[in-house]
């Protein structure tokens, strides 16, 4: 517990396998994680945390519960259900004693601007929606996009359509770093992937810039890159379905 070198676990085999289960437990691992970086920012805290293969949904559990320990912050109670009042008069001159409030938090809550890269590296086609992504998303609402959209484009590579619907749903963007994502699915040549970010707009996602009649401007160079890998269906799609690219039909395609 006294090693702060966060490149210990990492190089000793020996101490990366007693932070994992089951030989250890995610408290004790939590603990080491959050030493190692108690000296950061609250939002730097689980953020880098995270970073580390060992921190799984029950560690970051239990990051939180910790944290929210020492900086003194105290659940709320969980509503009750109200009942019926006992036929009975209440007695004159009852003192009623009022409960007093928590006292407040000593330092702010936990924070995860960004999504940990680590949880995308090894996505397959047929890979679940990472746990971890969605108690991340549920408790703390990083931002999708983080990285230039890093995660999207792990996914689109992946063909893995469940992460990216999901991604979608959180509010990624496939036009980030100029349609990182787009073009790795057109030079992939899967068409469904294709439809589904060109017409992420259905899910009810704001699209920004020049926008086309379904909601999404289509780059020329999005359209060489699909003649360029002989994707047929895919230049079909973006010059006869979006009909906005006259030059190609009268000129390429």
């Amino acid at each position: 517990m006294l090693a702060q070198n966060h490149h210990l676990p990492q190089v000793s085999t020996t101490t990366h396998a007693f932070l994992s289960p089951p030989y250890t437990s995610s408290y004790y691992t939590a603990t080491y994680l959050l030493d190692l970086y108690k000296g950061q920012i609250p939002h730097l805290i689980l953020t880098r945390a995270l970073r580390h293969g060992i921190c799984s949904v029950q560690v970051a559990k239990d990051i939180k519960r910790i944290w929210d320990t020492r900086r003194g912050y105290v659940e709320p109670p969980l509503p009750t259900i109200p009942q019926d009042p006992e036929p009975s008069s209440p007695t004159e001159g009852t003192i009623s004693i009022p409960i007093p409030s928590p006292p407040r938090p000593t330092k702010p809550a936990l924070s995860v601007p960004e999504l940990p890269r680590r949880i995308f590296r090894n996505l397959t086609s047929t890979s679940p929606i990472p746990p971890l992504l969605i108690y991340l998303f549920e408790t703390y609402k990083p931002n999708a996009n983080s990285f230039d959209g890093y995660a999207l484009s792990r996914a689109v590579l992946a063909k893995n359509l469940a992460v990216i619907k999901y991604l979608l749903s959180q509010g990624a963007d496939p036009g980030k770093k100029e349609g990182m994502a787009i073009q790795i699915a057109v030079k992939l040549g899967d068409l469904r992937i294709v439809r589904m970010l060109v017409e992420h707009q259905n899910l009810g996602l704001p699209v920004g810039g020049k926008q086309d009649r379904a909601g999404m401007d289509i780059p020329s160079k999005w359209v060489e890159t699909a003649v360029r890998s002989g994707s047929d269906e895919i230049v079909s799609y973006f010059v006869h379905e979006k009909g906005l690219f006259s030059s190609f039909r009268m000129g390429w395609y």
